[in-house]
């Protein structure tokens, strides 16, 4: 029986869903601690960086079916505003199984101000029966930047959801 490897994660802050630093973050902070389940006894998984990662400003510390990433390099030399990382957890089975997985780590702008939020709470029902696509409701915020909105929800029901 083939069992599909399980790849979860855990970034700090916890449940975050993605990771950031800013240009005063030093080197060797720990940016997220790589988690790697694998149902077959005996098997570690080894993690890798494969993509995202070109020019080594992050380093893995591995360990038995974990990954400490950690900064490498001060990201304040290069202005970037993001990285997408891909992480490869790989077994020592035969034949060898594998997992990928993205990472989004942001870089904080110290000079930047928050967004406002046009309102501090936004609340909206919907119909239970409602079709996939239907209008649930908006958000506006003024910011002198373009702005990026994304639904962050650690609850299983929020894939049902999408910020366009």
């Amino acid at each position: 029986m083939i069992f599909p490897k399980q790849f979860p994660y855990r970034t700090y802050p916890a449940n975050s869903g993605f990771a950031s630093v800013s240009p005063e973050t030093a080197t060797g902070t720990t940016v997220a601690v790589v988690t790697v389940s694998d149902p077959d006894d005996g098997q570690n998984a080894r993690v890798t960086i494969t993509d995202g990662n070109e020019e080594d400003y992050f380093r893995l510390e591995s360990g038995k079916n974990f990954a400490i990433l950690r900064l490498n390099r001060l990201v304040a030399d290069k202005p970037i505003e993001r990285f997408l990382l891909k992480f490869r957890a790989v077994d020592d089975g035969s034949p060898a199984r594998f997992s990928e997985r993205d990472l989004k780590i942001f870089v904080l702008n110290l000079n930047d101000t928050a967004p406002l939020l046009e309102s501090e709470l936004i609340e909206a029902s919907i119909y239970e029966n409602s079709i996939a696509g239907s209008f649930v409701a908006a958000v506006r915020a003024v910011h002198h930047r373009n702005l990026h909105f994304s639904a962050i929800d650690d609850d299983e029901d929020a894939e049902l959801f999408d910020v366009l």
